[in-house]
């Protein structure tokens, strides 16, 4: 009996050694006092963004043409003709401007100088999930732009 008791005490006395460990009833502890615990480093657990901006260096269009969208069943395909006001367009591109409200805006760009002609038609198939929220497509040229409900959408 007595050697249960003896090893209750020395169970419930040593349970508290990790607490004692850090407190300052701890003699190991006394001359640790002045010493201030360092803030620890706070990280994000989402890395932060670099924001990159990239100049497109083609020549907006002078003018546009024509302008079709035709829907199809994973988006629409946006089809524009344009004028470039010099011969030698090339690598002609629809570019996203931005959005105002529902209208989605375009811009026609292209590359001038080379060997081909200063009248383009470029396409650009948008995914439903690019035209969700979208009504209309406006594609801009320097002189004028051209608006086109969307179908489907």
């Amino acid at each position: 009996m007595k050697t249960a008791v003896v090893c209750v005490a020395l169970v419930l006395a040593t349970s508290g050694c990790a607490r004692l460990a850090e407190s300052s009833l701890n003699p190991m502890n006394l001359f640790n006092r002045d010493k201030a615990e360092q803030p620890r480093e706070i990280r994000p657990l989402v890395p932060e963004q670099k924001v990159v901006r990239v100049v497109d260096a083609r020549a907006v269009a002078q003018s546009l043409s024509a302008l079709e969208i035709t829907p199809v069943n994973s988006g629409a395909l946006v089809r524009a003709t344009g004028s470039m006001g010099t011969a030698g367009a090339y690598g002609a591109q629809l570019v996203t401007v931005g959005v105002e409200g529902s209208t989605l805006i375009l811009a026609l760009r292209a590359f001038t100088g080379g060997a081909g002609g200063s009248t383009v038609t470029v396409g650009r198939f948008l995914s439903n999930e690019e035209l969700a929220g979208v009504r209309n497509i406006r594609v801009t040229s320097q002189t004028n732009a051209l608006s086109r409900r969307r179908l489907g959408g």
